[in-house]
């Protein structure tokens, strides 16, 4: 069970790190800019589709045991 959840825990860990620092990326260098009504919408669907499926992920992971 553990090992399930340590591959859970790497993949939107380092995955993480690398999505975060991605878009960190792209609002530094304004190829997305906070300011502006489509980017931000942008940014709020590149948001929740990460964290929607960490969520749906977790969930399958624990209801299968």
């Amino acid at each position: 069970m553990a090992e399930k959840w340590f591959a859970f825990i790497y993949q939107y860990g380092v995955g993480g790190l690398l999505f975060f620092s991605s878009v960190g990326f792209a609002v530094k260098t304004r190829a997305l800019d906070p300011a502006s009504r489509l980017d931000r919408r942008l940014l709020t669907i590149l948001l929740a589709g990460y964290f929607g499926f960490l969520a749906l992920h977790g969930i399958w992971i624990a209801s299968i045991h």
